[in-house]
Order: structure tokens, then sequence, then C-alpha cells
């Protein structure tokens, strides 16, 4: 009765390893990121086949500025923040799915963006709009 129990405890010990190294192997070859990043001061682009990570990109706003959002995620987990000069957060939005807004900048200064993406397949922008300056005559 023992040996079978100890078996049994060996047989299953070897079905979670190979197990858990097949799930290693599998997770080796997947990609953090599949797809386009575009960061510049007027926006921030994501689109992408396949995002299973956090990014983030900074861009400088004045009283008058909006930033345009446009989101459409087709699967997985999008959230998105983003901040004002490490204040609280202007916006947080956690599990995107297609949409579009716009937040207007009432303070001058850096707004953040930071996305954590799971398993997510969509696309992603972020547009500073800048307010026209006025005329001097």
């Amino acid at each position: 009765m023992k040996r079978r129990i100890a078996r049994i405890v060996v047989c299953a010990a070897v079905l979670v390893a190979v197990g858990f190294g097949a799930f290693l192997w599998a997770s080796a070859g997947q990609s953090r990121f599949d797809g386009s990043r575009v960061r510049n001061p007027d926006a921030y682009l994501l689109t992408f086949s396949r995002m299973n990570q956090d990014d983030a990109h900074s861009m400088h706003m004045d009283v008058g500025d909006r930033m345009n959002v446009e989101f459409e995620i087709d699967r997985g987990r999008v959230d998105v923040r983003v901040d004002f000069d490490g204040d609280e957060p202007v916006y947080r939005g956690n599990r995107m799915d297609s949409g579009c807004f716009a937040l207007p900048a009432s303070r001058a200064g850096e707004y953040s963006v930071s996305v954590h993406a799971e398993n997510a397949v969509g696309r992603l922008a972020f547009v500073v709009e800048r307010a026209e300056a006025p005329d001097g005559d």
C-alpha cells in the first residue's frame, strides 16, 4: 500500500513539473508588445496586436490646450490613467472598451499618460490639440 501511494505521489509530482515546464516554455515565446508606438510632444499613439505590459508617456500642455483621446480595444484588459505633475489622476479608466473624449488642460504643466495592458489587442491615441495663440494685432 505504501509503495502504491509513493508511486502516485511521484507521478503527480512529475505531471506538475512537466506542466509547469510546458507553461514556462510556451510563455517564453510570447512577446510583451507587438505593434507600433509613437511618442512625441503632441501625441502618444499605440497600435498593438499584443500588449502585455505597462507603458507611459508625458506631454506638456498649456491652459486652453486639450488632449483628445480615442481608444478601441478588441480584446484583453487595458487600464489608462492621466496624471498632472504627480497630482491625483485627471482621468482614470479601467477595462477600457471603445470611445473618445477630450481632456482640457486647466493648468499648464506635464500630463503623464500611463497604460496597463493584459493580453490586449487594439489601439489608443492621445493627441494634444494646442490652443490658438491670440493675435498680436
